[in-house]
């Protein structure tokens, strides 16, 4: 599997056209939410974003999954006072858990990410942490986040991988897995920290990336 790429060929743009019916049918069986922000630096950022199926009564997480960034996720009314949980346009990214949840009985699927930081370019969202923000106080794993993630984290949930094998991650990604302290993660592992991302650059990759997350979660040995 290849990681989300910036950089799309006119194939997999087409692709995106042909599937936006997809995605407007799937956001319209789904609630999002998220709670945004602005840190002590001036970045826009998201602390957690949370996917409800509607209609359905539902109120703790079913499914835990942590991702890189909320990449191009933004709130509906502009609202990033870090107080309310408000009504959230999704990145594309997050469509592929939706897909989960249709194909199987999970009603509330809760999103962490490595970083808070918003960023829709996985480039520049690299290079900000290599070369701007080195610290890691926005990384929910970070021992200065501990409140923030005992408060959101469920333990003992099936716990989704999907944030991608770039090396810029690495510091970030070897947190989460320390933290975490999870046996056996749902998710495509390339090895040590790295698990593929869970929007992948080709459409094939994606649809083999929800199989196989569908796979180990019927398995149910997590």
């Amino acid at each position: 599997l290849d990681d989300e790429n910036d950089d799309l060929d006119i194939e997999e743009w087409i692709s995106r056209i042909i599937n936006i019916d997809y995605f407007i049918g799937s956001f319209m069986k789904f609630d999002v939410k998220g709670l945004f922000y602005v840190d002590e630096y001036g970045y826009p950022c998201r602390k957690y974003l949370d996917i409800t199926k509607k209609n359905v009564d539902c109120s703790s997480p079913e499914l835990m999954v942590i991702m890189m960034n909320p990449g191009s996720s933004t709130p509906k009314d502009g609202l990033d006072n870090g107080c309310t949980l408000t009504e959230t346009i999704p990145d594309p990214t997050q469509f592929q858990i939706m897909n989960i949840m249709e194909n199987t009985g999970i009603n509330f699927s809760r999103i962490l990410n490595l970083s808070d930081l918003r960023n829709p370019s996985s480039s520049k969202f690299y290079s900000m942490i290599k070369n701007n923000r080195k610290d890691t106080k926005h990384c929910i794993f970070d021992d200065s986040r501990k409140e923030d993630l005992d408060a959101l984290f469920i333990k003992g949930l099936p716990t989704i991988f999907a944030w991608g094998v770039d090396s810029t991650l690495k510091t970030l990604a070897d947190l989460a897995v320390k933290k975490l302290e999870i046996a056996k993660p749902l998710g495509v592992l390339k090895g040590g920290s790295q698990y593929y991302h869970a929007r992948p650059h080709l459409k094939s990759e994606q649809e083999i990336w929800i199989s196989t997350i569908l796979k180990q979660m019927s398995i149910k040995d997590f």
